[in-house]
């Protein structure tokens, strides 16, 4: 089984053409069904992305991911030490906050607990430290399991032209009482909408939920 809380509960969902299977979210398109959705409990959006670390020892290559809040939540992710993101922080784009992942914590800090509230060096910018994950968290990727070692907020682009970019995936967590059908039923509706509201970018676009 996968190794999350009531795993038949974690759908994967994509905005493909009509006819195709898997296409991420816009941002302007993740904002409009994240407001009109009730059948999730928690579900948010990510970009896979690779960072730099420096300061504090040799600049090492750092795999991580852009989410927004309610991703980690939807997974049943907890903190070994500190918290996750907030939903504030994961839309200000002058926010300069990350969790890491307990492998990281361990390899590079040396485990010291005094990392939390402290800064470190990504991509030559200052990030301070919120939260260190449990050492055996492990992230649904692309057809397999992975350890980010950083998790920081994404910073949605919302321009009009930026409906036709799609580069946000997304996983959710059904409300206890809702099933598959609810979901699909509520997104196609939404997918609807938006095809009558922008149809240069969405007229044959669609919702599509797959259970994890």
């Amino acid at each position: 089984p996968l190794p999350y809380p009531e795993p038949d509960r974690l759908m994967t969902i994509w905005t493909p053409q009509e006819g195709g299977s898997f296409n991420p979210f816009s941002a302007p398109d993740w904002i409009s069904f994240n407001e009109g959705a009730e059948s999730f409990e928690a579900w948010g959006v990510y970009e896979p992305r690779s960072f730099n670390l420096s300061g504090g020892g040799l600049p090492q290559q750092a795999e991580g991911l852009r989410i927004s809040h309610g991703l980690l939540e939807a997974l049943g992710a907890t903190p070994a030490r500190g918290r996750l993101l907030t939903p504030e922080e994961s839309v200000d784009p002058g926010t300069r906050v990350t969790v890491i992942s307990h492998h990281l914590w361990e390899q590079r800090f040396g485990s010291d607990l005094e990392i939390l509230g402290t800064e470190i060096l990504v991509d030559q910018e200052p990030w301070m430290v919120v939260g260190i994950l449990e050492e055996d968290f492990r992230f649904p990727d692309w057809q397999r399991l992975t350890e980010p070692d950083l998790f920081m907020p994404v910073f949605l682009r919302t321009e009009p032209e930026d409906r036709g970019s799609y580069y946000l995936r997304a996983f959710g967590r059904h409300r206890e009482g809702r099933s598959l059908e609810n979901a699909r039923e509520e997104l196609a509706t939404i997918a609807a909408g938006l095809a009558l509201d922008v149809p240069e970018t969405n007229a044959r676009r669609r919702a599509r939920v797959v259970p994890l």
